[in-house]
């Protein structure tokens, strides 16, 4: 039971995982390309950043309940 639950929070960690290190990465390329783009462009970017910081705390919260769910196992 111990191992299905933490390889349950573990595949969740890792698929939001991913997705913050893409919109981070697109976070840092909107940085960059800011002179090259128009308003509309910039708009969607900024978008991105609201979204990465949203993936950010999903995979935060995650973490730190997967933890609290071993440390109530462990503690009966």
């Amino acid at each position: 039971m111990l191992r299905r639950i933490w390889e349950q929070g573990l595949s969740c960690n890792i698929f939001f995982f991913f997705f913050f290190l893409l919109f981070f990465l697109l976070r840092i390329a909107s940085k960059g390309l800011k002179i090259f783009m128009r308003d509309q462009e910039m708009q969607a970017f900024q978008w991105f950043k609201e979204i990465s910081w949203l993936v950010g705390w999903l995979v935060g919260y995650n973490t730190v309940k997967q933890f609290l769910i071993l440390l109530k196992y462990f503690n009966g």
